[in-house]
């Protein structure tokens, strides 16, 4: 009888596990809200005969939801775009408007809320022929949690540049791309230095006053810009210091990308970076296969002693004092042997584990947007909890 009431008990925490996880993919709070459309703008002849088109793929977001810049900074990932079901496309340049900045408990973050529209510059195949273009874009958009959104995307543009178009929504996007040149200001110093930890020296000058100004760092994907510190230099120019962060693990790069954004106002400039600049202590080249295997062992030992640690925790440890008090007072003479027992015990973790599995990738191909975890953010989930 006992042990029906444990397996009765244990689809009962399988069934609440479950069903808030179907109500956060389905219920408003946790459904990512995001509209994508392409725009259309002017095709034009520019130089060596070739032709070239704007477009801009423009992106609404929800109330609370953002996505990411080219670099996503401590958490995310930048958006993914797929233009191979292009048609009389040799190739799409995408502009990336100046970002801002998201913290979120010492985690910082950059990208964009509410809209933004990426201009693209659609240099075409053959310029007397209409060309068609196909887009599968994944952004990848955070609120109370981060989901993955993936948009199929498709607009035909015409060899004739008199129909109606959106360029002058793609021009005024196109005004908050960071450039070279900025009116009112400019960057007169910029250097890398490598002393105690990796921080960029950046001099300014501007007029009007900058407001509140920031500073993005890119170039490879493991490294991005800490926080920075403005002080006043004597010329009246500003200096900033922004650490760089992941410089040590990107290996040999050729340069950095620096965005110095204050409100509407952006500049861009690149920093060669010489080998000496990014060289950390590595093996050699010869010697990565061994590290690679020493490295999956020591995650698998991780994960080992991970486990072994969680049966000490207060949710495990007393279900395994009771089984081992059950292996003691076992009597061969009178009971089946316990291995049975112990051999469904096994099975049925196993099994409710690949259920749920299951369950979630279904959902998930389904189109939901769920993640493990979600059910600890419902009130109505963690109630029963209590209850239980």
């Amino acid at each position: 009888m006992s042990i029906r009431r444990l397996g009765l008990g244990a689809l009962l925490l399988a069934a609440l596990h479950l069903i808030p996880i179907m109500a956060a993919a389905a219920g408003p709070p946790h459904k990512a809200e995001v509209d994508t459309r392409l725009l259309i703008g002017e095709v034009a002849q520019i130089g060596g005969g070739s032709t070239e088109a704007w477009a801009g793929l423009d992106v609404r977001l929800g109330s609370g939801w953002h996505t990411y810049w080219r670099s996503a900074g401590d958490a995310g990932a930048p958006p993914d775009f797929d233009w191979s079901g292009s048609r009389n496309v040799a190739d799409v340049t995408i502009e990336w408007p100046a970002p801002r900045r998201f913290t979120e408990q010492d985690i910082d973050t950059f990208g964009y809320d509410e809209h933004v529209l990426f201009p693209l510059r659609v240099r075409l195949q053959d310029k007397t022929a209409p060309a068609h273009l196909a887009l599968k874009a994944v952004l990848f958009v955070c609120s109370v949690i981060c989901t993955q959104q993936e948009a199929q995307l498709a607009a035909d543009i015409p060899a004739s540049t008199r129909q109606p178009n959106d360029q002058a929504q793609i021009d005024a996007w196109r005004h908050l791309v960071p450039r070279e040149t900025s009116p009112g200001l400019s960057i007169t110093a910029l250097r890398l230095d490598r002393q105690a930890k990796p921080q960029l020296l950046l001099d300014v000058q501007a007029s009007p006053l900058l407001v509140a100004p920031d500073v993005f760092i890119d170039g490879h994907d493991a490294i991005s810009g800490g926080r920075v510190r403005v002080n006043r230099r004597s010329d009246g120019g500003l200096r900033f210091t922004v650490p760089v962060l992941g410089l040590d693990q990107a290996g040999p790069i050729d340069r950095l990308r620096v965005t110095l954004v204050d409100g509407d106002r952006s500049i861009e400039a690149t920093l060669p970076v010489s080998a000496a600049d990014t060289a950390p202590a590595t093996a050699p080249a010869t010697a990565m296969p061994h590290a690679a295997a020493a490295s999956i062992w020591t995650i698998l030992g991780i994960a080992l002693l991970g486990g072994f640690i969680l049966n000490f925790m207060p949710c495990v440890f007393p279900v395994l004092s009771l089984k081992l008090v059950s292996l003691v007072d076992h009597a061969p003479d009178r009971s089946a042997s316990p291995r049975s027992a112990f051999l469904a015990t096994a099975a049925g973790i196993i099994a409710s584990f690949v259920t749920l599995a299951v369950v979630l990738s279904a959902m998930k191909a389904a189109g939901a947007q769920v993640g493990w975890g979600l059910q600890f953010q419902q009130p109505v989930f963690l109630v029963a909890m209590i209850i239980v």
